[in-house]
């Protein structure tokens, strides 16, 4: 395994973790929860467009960088929208990319276009599959209503992200987990 592969595969365990572990709540505010859950969402989002956006520059074949292309318009928009809704109910936003995302892609942005449409591939299921938890917690347990409602209204199409990055890997011959949302 290469040095530069064997960075990307704990690059991708990295965002993983960050992922599913539970964000500190600060044990004054009520709000606290909704405030993770923007933080979260934002920043990973960030990270997921720049990610997103080397494959679609990147990619070898046209199914990634179609994948890619529809990645940084949905994670874009959804952006936008949460930015919205946290401004409006006095929540910050993430203003840049995660420590583990930044990594991501430093060592995607340097992969041969043979190993990039792979790697890429899989971290996006993983990130998908990260995001569908964070989502779906927010939307059962968020205690803003706006918040909670925003993520409850784009869990569909974050599952229809996931199928759709599964179905593209299983094209590409990639075996990858099926287990999760």
């Amino acid at each position: 395994m290469s040095s530069r592969h064997l960075l990307v595969v704990l690059a991708t365990f990295t965002i993983s973790a960050q992922l599913y572990a539970q964000p500190p709540h600060e044990k004054t505010s009520p709000l606290a929860p909704d405030s993770d859950f923007v933080q979260v969402a934002t920043g990973n989002q960030l990270g997921t467009v720049q990610l997103s956006d080397i494959a679609a520059q990147k990619a070898s074949t046209a199914m990634v960088k179609t994948f890619a292309k529809r990645m940084v318009a949905d994670y874009r928009r959804v952006n936008d929208d949460l930015n919205t809704v946290a401004k409006e109910e006095g929540l910050k936003v993430a203003t840049s990319m995660n420590a583990e995302s930044k990594a991501t892609f430093d060592v995607l942005s340097g992969l041969p276009e043979t190993q990039l449409d792979q790697t890429y591939i899989r971290i996006m299921i993983r990130q998908l599959n990260g995001d569908v938890v964070v989502f779906q917690k927010e939307a059962d347990a968020g205690k803003n209503s706006k918040i909670r409602a925003f993520a409850s209204s784009r869990l569909s199409s974050l599952k229809d992200n996931l199928k759709l990055a599964r179905d593209t890997a299983s094209q590409m011959g990639l075996t990858v987990e099926t287990t999760g949302p």
